[in-house]
């Protein structure tokens, strides 16, 4: 996304359905979860949010403030990657 922005006058806005983007992230998805499309990206002027189920529990979360972190849960509302609890370690 970092790259899309820095191409569109520093902003996110359509960088979710850039085909290059778009195409990367089907592929993360497929690898993840053995589904192209089980993914989210949000995208507004100077923020991104990606997320993603993992294999086995939780999430991968990758945001603008350059977060990138297994999650337990989807954000609601503004929340962040960081916002977002972690999954605990197994035991």
């Amino acid at each position: 996304m970092e790259i899309y922005a820095s191409n569109n006058k520093d902003s996110y806005v359509g960088g979710c359905e850039d085909p290059e983007i778009a195409g990367a992230l089907k592929s993360a998805a497929l690898a993840g979860t053995n589904d192209e499309t089980k993914y989210d990206c949000y995208a507004i002027e100077k923020e991104f949010l990606v997320i993603a189920p993992l294999r086995s529990a939780g999430y991968w979360c990758v945001d603008s403030t350059g977060t990138a972190a297994a999650v337990s849960r989807y954000p609601t509302g503004t929340e962040r990657c960081a916002d977002l609890p972690g999954i605990p370690a197994a035991q």
